[in-house]
């Protein structure tokens, strides 16, 4: 089970906190119980109030519009009532907003019994690892369309001088994980059997996906092991294994529901 802990902040066009988009967000001492390093955090911003603030927003109703990650706490020494400042990492803007209803109905986040008055007054706000999951599946499926096998979920990817964050799975050194588990685990689907080349011949020879059974968003950077950390699949599976929105099946799963249902 990850150790890590996911929140949502909220993130006001007028404040007085001293908040800066990704890089810091200045917060009473109270949500320090939700706020640690490395927590997950999801941006969140309600109802437009002040017009002037319109074309600085992703909408002008409550939406999510980033993800990003603690890196370190402070107190903020100025505060006589024991502000602190979480000073951020990884930030990554979505390119559209997530509502916080799903299809204008149900709300996003559960809200407990006892907050259900006054929970959007919370500025954080904790919430699951599936809620977090099923926001960036959500930023993902709204985005332009992309060839399913180069959409997974938010990775993280490297270069030699930077490190960025963007949508799908490209890689500078992924070819080579690539070749490493296709020389590992071989070019036949590990849930299905499908291989491309007896099927299709020479047009399918070499054609296989890689996935990663850890997702990358919940890890961020990692050492990747192709022996137990990547598996080759057919496009099929692979899409199946990523289509529950609030997780990722396993194979053992996946393969389960295809003994289930294969006649």
């Amino acid at each position: 089970m990850s150790t890590n802990s996911f929140a949502v902040i909220t993130e006001n066009d007028e404040s007085s906190w001293n908040d800066l988009t990704g890089r810091q967000y200045h917060f009473p001492k109270r949500y320090l119980k939700f706020l640690r390093k490395d927590t997950k955090v999801v941006y969140y911003k309600g109802k437009l109030k002040v017009r002037t603030f319109k074309d600085k927003r992703l909408s002008n109703e409550p939406h999510y519009f980033g993800i990003t990650e603690i890196d370190y706490l402070a107190p903020d020494d100025k505060s006589t009532k024991g502000d602190y400042f979480a000073f951020l990492k990884n930030y990554k803007a979505f390119d559209v907003p997530v509502a916080f209803r799903e299809g204008g109905k149900n709300y996003v986040e559960q809200i407990p019994e006892n907050q259900a008055g006054n929970y959007w007054r919370n500025a954080v706000r904790p919430i699951t690892q599936e809620i977090y999951l099923k926001i960036i599946n959500a930023a993902n499926q709204t985005e332009t369309k992309v060839e399913a096998s180069k959409v997974s979920d938010f990775e993280t990817v490297f270069s030699d001088g930077e490190k960025k964050v963007r949508y799908g799975t490209y890689y500078e050194r992924k070819r080579l994980l690539r070749a490493k588990a296709i020389e590992l685990h071989g070019l036949t689907c590990q849930t299905c059997g499908l291989n491309f080349e007896k099927l299709y011949g020479e047009i399918g020879k070499g054609f296989i996906h890689v996935h990663h059974v850890r997702p990358l968003a919940l890890h961020g950077k990692t050492i990747v092991d192709p022996k137990i950390d990547l598996v080759v699949v057919c496009p099929n599976c692979h899409a199946m294994l990523h289509r529950p929105k609030d997780r990722v099946l396993t194979l053992k799963e996946l393969i389960a529901q295809l003994n289930k249902y294969k006649k």
